[in-house]
């Protein structure tokens, strides 16, 4: 038995036609508004996979990004700086222990942040310890974020139809028929006939 002949590659190929045309015929997805610039100002965590939790307090300008920060119930404090371009979050933590009892300062650390923002405002990313790279941890926000200002979502657009021109109303037998006037249409007459007889 040929291809042509089974039927099975018959129905097969008539469902894929079916599929293809449908998907020609529906209009395309809607894209939904996209947050052009997000709101990470105010206090908020790092929930780090290895324990640690570091508090943010976080003002915000146009792209940078700067605060203080803290973990281990306050022992380490820190500043901190960096960018928020869109959705990614890029910032550098100076950790600092206090002075032990001989007035000297324990050894410090850099944290080192990049974060993704979600469509629903969580941040999720890594840090590393720029002294210790190999130093590493995952991490997440502790809010969702909220989004300052919108884009304007697109319209849909219907493949294969042109869009909609005028107020979308039908002609009226009367215009009909002196649109084919000016047009010189054969149907002239008979409209013009309709009209009439239609009291225009």
């Amino acid at each position: 038995m040929s291809p042509a002949a089974n039927p099975l590659a018959t129905l097969r190929g008539a469902l894929l036609l079916g599929a293809a045309l449908g998907a020609l015929a529906s209009p395309a997805a809607a894209e939904g508004p996209v947050c052009l610039r997000w709101n990470v100002s105010g206090v908020w965590t790092a929930i780090q996979d290895n324990g640690t939790h570091a508090e943010l307090n976080v003002i915000q300008g146009d792209v940078q990004i700067q605060g203080n920060a803290s973990y281990g119930q306050g022992y380490y404090t820190g500043n901190f700086d960096g960018t928020l371009n869109g959705s990614e979050m890029n910032f550098t933590v100076y950790w600092q222990a206090p002075p032990n009892r001989n007035g000297r300062y324990e050894s410090n650390s850099i944290g080192q942040y990049s974060g993704t923002i979600s469509p629903t405002g969580r941040v999720t990313g890594a840090t590393f310890d720029k002294s210790n790279p190999t130093t590493r941890a995952n991490w997440y926000s502790s809010r969702q974020m909220a989004c300052a200002r919108w884009s304007a979502p697109k319209a849909a657009v219907t493949l294969g139809r042109a869009p909609p021109t005028g107020d979308g109303a039908p002609m009226t037998i009367c215009e009909r028929a002196r649109d084919a006037v000016a047009r010189n249409a054969p149907t002239a007459g008979a409209l013009q006939r309709q009209c009439r007889a239609s009291g225009g």
